[in-house]
């Protein structure tokens, strides 16, 4: 399976293995190890066998990819607070205040497990709304929408509404854990795209941990006397 390089074109099951591989790797975003692991999920290959294969294919073939495709993952996306999936019309709340009781139940559960309850939260948060009628949330059709958007719906549909609305609710310290595990995101395609080149530059290595580089430095800039 090829790895795909744009964060927006993501499946639910694609983002929901990204953040989970993420928060594993939390403090280790920029070692080899946390993209090897990634590259294996995402292109249903085995940790071991992207090891045995040479140096070349592996940066060529999978890590390129996945530092594309968590550079991607930094852009602006808009907020979509109407999708259609199928010529079915869902709305999504506006914000806090527009839950019912049954929703706000149904949001703490699955916060739970928010990596693997991704379609759930969508369901609870989208509700299907034909035109000219009110949103109403009907607990009774929950899986069924939450199986249509795992089914059909990419990153770009819902994301940037999802990234909104956990910003609302961690203003309350209710958040859908989402906003901490993309900022985490955004550092790493920023030490990508800024740090890494420059560290290459100045001859350090950046296949080990965060000490390490950061040991590497320090040696540098002792013997540079600084």
């Amino acid at each position: 399976m090829r790895i795909p390089v744009n964060f927006k074109k993501l499946s639910i099951e694609q983002f929901s293995i990204f953040l989970k591989v993420q928060e594993k790797y939390a403090n280790q975003l920029n070692t080899i190890e946390y993209k090897t692991e990634l590259a294996a999920k995402l292109s249903g290959h085995t940790v071991e066998y992207l090891e045995s294969i040479s140096i070349r294919e592996l940066q060529n073939k999978y890590i390129h990819p996945v530092n594309r495709l968590i550079e991607s993952s930094t852009r602006k996306f808009k907020i979509n607070k109407t999708i259609w999936i199928k010529g079915q019309r869902f709305v999504a709340c506006r914000d806090e205040k527009d839950l019912n009781v049954n929703q706000a139940t149904v949001l703490k559960e699955f916060q739970k497990r928010f990596t693997d309850s991704i379609h759930l939260i969508l369901a609870a948060l989208y509700n299907r709304t034909p035109m000219l009628s009110e949103r109403l949330f009907d607990a009774s059709q929950l899986n069924d929408t939450a199986d249509l958007f795992l089914k059909n719906l990419k990153v770009k549909d819902f994301y940037g509404y999802l990234f909104f609305f956990s910003n609302l609710l961690a203003e309350k310290n209710e958040s859908l854990a989402i906003s901490s595990m993309m900022a985490r995101a955004e550092v790493e395609a920023h030490f990508q795209v800024e740090v890494l080149p420059w560290l290459h530059e100045l001859g350090i290595n950046t296949d080990g941990s965060l000490s390490s580089i950061h040991s590497q430095v320090e040696a540098m800039q002792k013997k540079k006397g600084y």
